[in-house]
């Protein structure tokens, strides 16, 4: 199970570390175009993303040194789910119509 928790932090790294990328892609694509700074919305789609990181982290650490009151508390309450999956679908569903304000046009084009 250990193995499993830190290839899901390395997923959601690996997430984030995309969305660095569009932010960057989609910044200088809106200079060229003159488009409004809608690429601002990622900054707050890396934060959400990040914080879910952080849960698994935390989460994924308790497994090789337990801490119990906070191990039980994080496992049984149903903070570790609220806190991580609104965070990460909040994070991808904000990004997600960025991108399409962005990189639209590759989809239209043939």
């Amino acid at each position: 199970m250990t193995i499993m928790a830190w290839a899901g932090c390395l997923g959601e790294a690996a997430l984030i570390w995309a969305l660095i990328i569009l932010l960057r892609l989609s910044q200088k694509l809106g200079d060229v175009m003159k488009m409004k700074p809608y690429y601002r919305g990622y900054y707050l789609a890396i934060g959400l993303v990040s914080l879910a990181l952080g849960m698994r982290l935390l989460a994924a650490s308790f497994w090789y040194e337990p801490i119990w009151p906070l191990a039980t508390w994080l496992k049984e309450a149903s903070f570790y789910p609220l806190v991580h999956h609104i965070a990460l679908a909040a994070g991808i569903t904000i990004a997600l119509p960025i991108a399409f304000r962005y990189w639209g046009w590759l989809l239209r084009e043939r």
